[in-house]
């Protein structure tokens, strides 16, 4: 991850967060645009899913991360998923 530019003109301090910088650490370098443009859609996809209809603020997307409730969703998402694959017919 050596050119830090387009992670610069996002977020000046972007990959000094341990969690992006272990995650985009996982590709290389000419992987990172993709890896970064697809991550961007799924989290808009997921975060229209949660909270349809509604713009969330700044404020409200920062605590949404701070307070644990991405991965609360998540695991609750998974858990569905999980229970419609176990038992099909009542999905």
């Amino acid at each position: 991850m050596g050119n830090r530019g387009p992670f610069d003109q996002v977020s000046p301090n972007l990959l000094r967060n341990r969690a992006v910088r272990d995650f985009l650490g996982q590709y290389t370098e000419r992987d990172l645009p993709e890896v970064v443009k697809l991550t961007l859609l799924y989290g808009i996809i997921n975060l229209r899913k949660a909270y349809p209809g509604r713009l969330l603020s700044v404020d409200e997307l920062r605590g949404i991360l701070s307070s644990g409730q991405v991965c609360a969703r998540a695991a609750f998402m998974h858990a569905c998923h999980t229970v419609r694959m176990w038992y099909p017919e009542r999905s």
